[in-house]
């Protein structure tokens, strides 16, 4: 995790630990405030999601013994994001899902294998439910362009965990 790694070499490890749990609290409220507000347009329903989604027991369990899982944040941006491509369709909102799930890939595989889930899920719906949308050449090359994005971001993961696993 980059942002841990910076803060250690900074300061030290328990500062780094206790500012990305704490920011990851914060985050989680901002991210599931954004994806409610993005939804509903309704501030108090937003507020209340955000409350909920960053005080849920889940997030105050795994803040006690695991960084990477404590970062639910972003499990709701990933979910905006989706729908912010779903709306716009264009090449920023392409790369605004890639880069938030290459994001989640780097923090924790399991919350990406989830992100992977939902993102098929999705897109399988929206293909079945609005065929004609989704059945367009624009559509399917930025699917294209945003899956290629993920696989290009994943090679350099991807290599890191072969060579850590040749030097066990």
């Amino acid at each position: 995790m980059l942002p841990g790694a910076l803060l250690t070499s900074l300061t030290n490890e328990i500062f780094a630990f206790n500012t990305l749990i704490f920011a990851g609290f914060a985050l989680s409220f901002i991210s599931m405030y954004a994806l409610v507000f993005y939804l509903t347009r309704n501030k108090a329903a937003s507020f209340l999601g955000g409350i909920v989604f960053s005080a849920s027991p889940y997030h105050y369990w795994q803040a006690t013994a695991h960084l990477s899982l404590s970062l639910i944040f972003w499990l709701p941006l990933f979910v905006l994001s989706l729908f912010y491509f779903d709306k716009h369709k264009n090449l920023k909102s392409a790369v605004f899902v890639s880069a938030v799930f290459l994001s989640i890939i780097y923090t924790t595989f399991y919350y990406g294998f989830f992100c992977a889930i939902i993102a098929v899920a999705f897109f399988g719906l929206k293909y079945i439910f609005s065929f004609k949308e989704y059945f367009k050449i624009r559509t399917f090359l930025l699917l294209i362009i945003s899956a290629t994005i993920v696989l290009l971001g994943f090679i350099p993961l991807w290599r890191g965990l072969q060579s850590a696993k040749a030097t066990q």
